[in-house]
């Protein structure tokens, strides 16, 4: 069902809602604008009511289109399309079994996502319904069987349903678009992510084995160091005790030596106390005495040399133990020496396997860290060119979705609505013409001239450039304008000085002329038009008294 509302010519400025005023005040105040805009050289030729007709249809459940229905006017539509997203969907789903091959799957998707074709539309009497919003409070809703004067139609329903549609095909497969692209980015996070958190699981994993592993080794280095102490000790400590035991040898053959020439000096003694015993005993025998003693003297020459070899024996047997001496005490530094040397290399390995390991857990764990940086820097790349493209894509569905107008800005819109704009316009005899839009009663009382008070500025300006603009690029359209202005004359109406004088009636009751404007007004309106204020007839304008009834004019 279509449902018609209007913007009406004129409204009550005064009342909180929006009250337009009858067709008697709407000409009044047209005639008054149109005197009032007049130059001096130049008098209203005509003074048109006209409708501009537009449509508003319905494109989803909360949003609706705004067409223009007279002359040619069109919005175009840039978007584009990958042509190869299956592709990197399918390296993306089936190519990457791990993080590793997530940098080269990322350098083969990136340029297939940037592959795309332009997409360009034209969708044909679409206009800005954001012109709408400082009137969409002041539409009324109109009877359907009122045909208001409208500038001829280049829209019917069926039109408007049409393009509703196309509008509805354009901005639907934009949508598709991007929720394709938005799909494509959580097939990432879903697909890249997972492959993230194994190869930090991984790196991980990687950190407890070393840590265990270098734990392991670091406990057996260490019972292999205090082993290799020990037993360093060890052998150096049966160096010693062998050393002490081979001193003592050498002390003991010394000693036995010793006990040689003892055993020698303790025979001569005894000899020497023997004799002596002798001796004492010849008592007053002097000569056996003197045999006694010479017996011991020739004991002692035979064994005088006895004496002097043995002394030399144990001087040879002396340096003999000095020499072997030092040589057991360099033999045992010696040995010593080796014993903890060989222990030092042997401690020494192990710290340079220490050291080896370090050096292989520094570059496994390096070559995991650079992996981590690698593979985060292909994922941020691939989401910043998937998030730019759906950003891209979101721009360009705004850029579509912007031409639509909420469907609760407008009271009573109904799924397809015919909207009217009502306006005056008056020509001039020297064809200039100005548009008056809907606007607002004025505040204070008028005489015979009033400055028009649009209902919104922006609004105005936006009817007065269409109209201009599609006089001067559309073919036809200035000729239709100007018959549909022809045709609405009020001026030649033999009705119009009934409305004026009904006009002025009201707005007299309401306070809203001067002493004197009534009577001016109606003057500036038989001028204009001709007709006579006493019968109505329409003498003609320049016609000095009335054919009807002789009055003046």
């Amino acid at each position: 069902m279509v449902r018609q509302l209007a913007l009406r010519f004129i409204y009550d400025g005064k009342k909180k809602t929006p009250t337009p005023m009858g067709e008697d005040v709407s000409l009044t105040m047209a005639l008054v604008l149109g005197e009032g805009h007049k130059s001096k050289e130049a008098k209203l030729a005509s003074l048109s009511k006209l409708s501009l007709p537009f449509w508003i249809v319905q494109v989803s459940e909360t949003t609706s289109l705004l067409l223009t229905a007279f002359g040619k006017r069109s919005v175009s539509i840039a978007t584009n399309e990958n042509t190869r997203l299956g592709e990197a969907r399918r390296i993306l789903s089936s190519e990457i079994s791990s993080a590793d091959a997530i940098p080269d799957a990322v350098e083969r998707i990136v340029p297939l996502l940037e592959e795309i074709v332009p997409l360009n539309s034209t969708l044909h009497f679409v206009d800005s319904p954001a012109v709408l919003s400082g009137v969409s409070s002041s539409f009324v809703e109109r009877d359907l069987t009122l045909t208001p004067n409208r500038l001829p139609e280049t829209l019917d329903s069926h039109k408007v349903l049409d393009i509703s549609s196309e509008y509805q095909d354009i901005r639907d497969k934009q949508r598709t678009r991007v929720e394709t692209m938005e799909t494509m980015k959580e097939l990432v996070i879903e697909k890249l992510q997972g492959h993230l958190d194994v190869l930090e699981n991984r790196i991980t994993l990687e950190k407890d084995q070393w840590t265990k592993r270098l734990a392991t080794h670091d406990e057996r280095t260490k019972t292999k160091v205090e082993e290799l102490g020990s037993k360093t000790s060890n052998e150096i400590f049966a160096l010693r005790e062998k050393h002490k035991m081979d001193m003592r040898a050498l002390t003991a053959e010394f000693s036995r030596t010793m006990a040689d020439i003892e055993e020698f000096y303790s025979e001569i003694v005894e000899q020497i106390r023997s004799s002596r015993t002798a001796v004492r005993t010849k008592g007053e025998d002097v000569e056996s005495a003197v045999v006694e003693f010479q017996k011991f003297v020739a004991y002692l020459s035979e064994h005088a040399p006895k004496y002097e070899e043995a002394m030399e024996k144990l001087n040879k047997t002396s340096e003999d133990v000095k020499s072997r001496f030092a040589d057991s005490k360099k033999g045992l530094e010696a040995m010593s020496t080796g014993a903890q040397g060989t222990a030092d290399v042997q401690t020494e390995e192990l710290a340079q396997k220490r050291a080896e390991l370090d050096k292989e857990h520094e570059e496994k764990m390096q070559e995991l860290l650079n992996l981590r940086e690698t593979v985060n820097n292909s994922v941020g790349k691939l989401k910043r060119v998937i998030q730019a493209r759906i950003s891209d894509l979101q721009q360009a569905l705004l850029e579509i979705t912007i031409n639509t107008l909420e469907n609760d800005s407008i009271p009573n819109l109904a799924p397809l609505t015919r909207l009217d704009i009502d306006t005056f316009v008056a020509k001039y005899e020297n064809e200039s013409f100005i548009v008056f839009t809907p606007g607002t009663m004025p505040a204070d009382r008028i005489f015979d001239t009033f400055r028009h008070q649009p209902i919104d500025i922006e609004f105005d300006s936006f009817v007065t450039q269409m109209i201009e603009k599609q006089i001067q690029e559309t073919p036809g359209f200035k000729e239709s304008f100007e018959n549909a202005c022809n045709a609405a004359n009020m001026l030649v109406n033999p009705d119009g000085l009934g409305f004026i004088r009904s006009g002025l009636t009201k707005m007299q009751l309401t306070q809203l002329l001067e002493e004197g404007a009534k009577e001016k007004i109606e003057r500036i309106w038989t001028q204009n038009s001709g007709q006579c204020p006493k019968c109505g007839e329409l003498a003609g304008i320049g016609t000095k008294f009335c054919p009807g009834c002789g009055q003046g004019l």
